[in-house]
């Protein structure tokens, strides 16, 4: 039996890559995939209104400790390698991050600029209409804060920036 093995956390926003490499990291033999694990607690918590949430719910775990003792358990089906695509805004303010130290962990980091028009973007004056169709956009340094803070919820940094935004695209 190989006794190393890899547990890769991909990080990642809305409109990404995401699923483009889920998809071909479970092309791979040696590799089991999960998709958002961490999905079925944030509808639970949040009861943000989602299609198919009671579903979802109800067929997967929403006890977030459960859900990392498995993350962080035995790679399931005899595998070396465990690609878990994860969303950081499914990291709610209440979970513990530690775990997080025992993954690889990989970030998927658009420039906001790039992210699609039809994103919904709820900022003063703009109610919850998408920003192609209201024509109501938040600046360009609300978009950056934002997908800084992600970033940093991700990886629990100390030194994450709560408030000055800093930015790969200045």
């Amino acid at each position: 039996m190989n006794t190393r093995s890899l547990r890769l956390a991909m990080w990642s926003g809305p409109r990404n890559i995401s699923t483009a490499m889920m998809r071909s990291w479970g092309n791979r033999a040696d590799t089991f995939v999960s998709d958002e694990p961490l999905y079925a607690h944030y509808l639970a918590h949040t009861r943000k209104p989602h299609p198919g949430a009671d579903e979802i719910i109800a067929r997967y775990e929403t006890d977030w400790r459960q859900v990392v003792a498995q993350l962080t358990g035995p790679i399931p089906g005899g595998k070396t390698i465990w690609f878990q695509k994860h969303m950081t805004h499914h990291l709610l303010p209440h979970l513990e991050l530690d775990w997080i130290d025992r993954l690889t962990n990989c970030f998927l980091i658009r420039d906001p600029r790039e992210i699609s028009r039809r994103q919904t973007w709820r900022t003063p004056g703009c109610g919850s209409k998408s920003a192609s169709s209201s024509g109501c956009e938040p600046p360009l340094e609300k978009r950056r804060r934002c997908w800084i803070r992600a970033t940093c919820c991700a990886t629990h940094a100390a030194s994450c920036p709560n408030s000055a935004p800093r930015s790969a695209w200045s």
